[in-house]
């Protein structure tokens, strides 16, 4: 279920979205897990100058685990692992914000953007140390985790039908 909204005032543009979401598993011989949680955004989008704008959003984001996350217990050929799921994860929730400038012309497009997201008990994938059947034994667990970044991007018109694309990005993410 979600809702989206935008009101158009004189000199910005807010945004507003929310979803509510279930997910429920009963797989036969393991405990079934049952989850429900509400993820929102709110932004606003304000111009600059002719084809500039500055763009900045609040969310606060809701996941539930995945299947494998919960009940895995096997190999898994695309990451040469062993994995082992945690039937007791909980969900993960996260706060971020984000700021953008944008611009966009007939010859040059770019956008420059900032973002700090905190996310409690977010799920990831750990190795133990040990082998299992010849792989990397890892089961899933959680922690609070923060990422902070930035991107920017340019396209220039160089002919009619040629554009010069450039792109950068960082992100330092800390467990």
């Amino acid at each position: 279920l979600f809702a989206l909204e935008q009101v158009r005032l004189e000199r910005v543009r807010l945004q507003f979205g929310a979803r509510y979401e279930h997910t429920g598993y009963s797989p036969a011989g393991a405990p079934a897990r049952s989850f429900d949680g509400l993820s929102a955004a709110a932004g606003a989008n304000v111009p600059l100058w002719n084809g500039g704008a500055l763009a900045v959003n609040y969310t606060r984001s809701y996941r539930a685990p995945a299947l494998e996350e919960l009940y895995n217990y096997g190999p898994h050929a695309g990451n040469l692992t062993f994995e082992i799921g945690n039937s007791g994860l909980n969900r993960e929730l996260g706060n971020g914000i984000d700021a953008a400038v944008r611009h966009e012309g007939r010859r040059v497009r770019g956008e420059a953007n900032l973002f700090y997201y905190r996310l409690d008990d977010f799920v990831y994938l750990a190795p133990t140390g040990r082998i299992e059947e010849g792989l990397v034994e890892a089961e899933y667990r959680q922690a609070g985790a923060r990422y902070t970044g930035g991107e920017a991007r340019a396209s220039v018109l160089l002919l009619p039908e040629l554009w010069l694309n450039l792109g950068v990005d960082a992100v330092n993410a800390r467990l």
